[in-house]
């Protein structure tokens, strides 16, 4: 399982952090609060930037924060920080999935998926003082220990989000070209079938396209050929999880649908030029 445990210990340690048990916390980030290794990240996460820049991958996909933004992650995403520069500050809301539940949003306020394709958001300079506001009353909340704290925090965090939720929206990039569409298509596939599909001609198939025309395409937007996205998606993942899960090296094998864990060795080894031991036993040292 996630070693959640050391995910909320992390968090916790930063300095100026305010927290609600282990479902809410407000945490002034600097360039040293980031984990060095890839992480499957367990809560909603919203990063607003003030100075500096970060760069980092969300499933794959590279995206930069710099001042002004907003870098939101969901649960289940593979986050790894790439670059960070020396002067990067952030206020970092962290957020648990049961928290998120606890407020009852309806079906219909869907934002997830235009999150997931956009991980980073360019408010107006008003929504970027109402977000700081929010943290700021949240910071005072947390410190006073009023009662009812919780559901206090329920009805100012849902006002945040619904008020918030139409501009993100309205953000999303304009209509994509054909290609494009195949491409982001083909990787959003490869992002949930990964695990048990390994095969281009499987997605190819799956798509009804022909296998040369989707790997062309796939080429031709990406710059990365269709076989190297699920690479990528599978070496991702394997190093989130020997990295920050309790998971055994067999477990992994088996959650990766390898047919055995000296498959899954090699396959590691080849692409990594490490075994997944030395990899784990890496990481802890960090």
């Amino acid at each position: 399982m996630i070693r959640k445990t050391s995910i909320i210990e992390r968090l916790a340690s930063c300095p100026d952090t305010y927290r609600l048990d282990d479902d809410f916390f407000v945490i002034d980030i600097t360039a040293d609060d980031f984990p060095k290794i890839p992480v499957i990240n367990h809560m909603y996460q919203c990063s607003v930037c003030m100075t500096g820049t970060c760069k980092s991958r969300v499933n794959l996909k590279t995206v930069v924060s710099s001042p002004g933004s907003i870098g939101i992650t969901l649960p289940g995403q593979l986050v790894e920080i790439l670059s960070v520069s020396e002067d990067y500050k952030a206020i970092l809301i962290s957020i648990s999935p049961e928290f998120m539940g606890s407020m009852g949003f309806p079906y219909n306020l869907n934002i997830s998926n235009v999150l997931a394709a956009n991980p980073i958001v360019m408010p107006s300079d008003k929504e970027n003082d109402a977000i700081r506001l929010f943290c700021e009353m949240v910071r005072r909340i947390l410190a006073r220990r009023r009662p009812h704290i919780r559901e206090i925090l329920q009805h100012l965090t849902s006002a945040m989000i619904y008020s918030m939720a139409d501009s993100i929206v309205a953000k999303i990039p304009p209509a994509l070209s054909r290609e494009e569409n195949i491409a982001q298509q083909y990787i959003n596939i490869v992002s949930q079938n990964y695990h048990h599909k390994r095969k281009v001609i499987d997605y190819a198939t799956d798509m009804h396209l022909t296998l040369g025309y989707l790997s062309s395409v796939v080429k031709n937007v990406t710059g990365k050929s269709a076989a190297e996205w699920i690479e990528e998606y599978v070496l991702m993942e394997a190093k989130a999880l020997l990295a920050s899960t309790d998971m055994t090296i067999q477990q992994i094998c088996y959650q990766l649908n390898f047919p055995t864990q000296s498959f899954f060795g090699k396959y590691f080894k080849t692409h990594t030029g490490v075994s997944p031991k030395a990899y784990r036993n890496s990481s802890n040292e960090d």
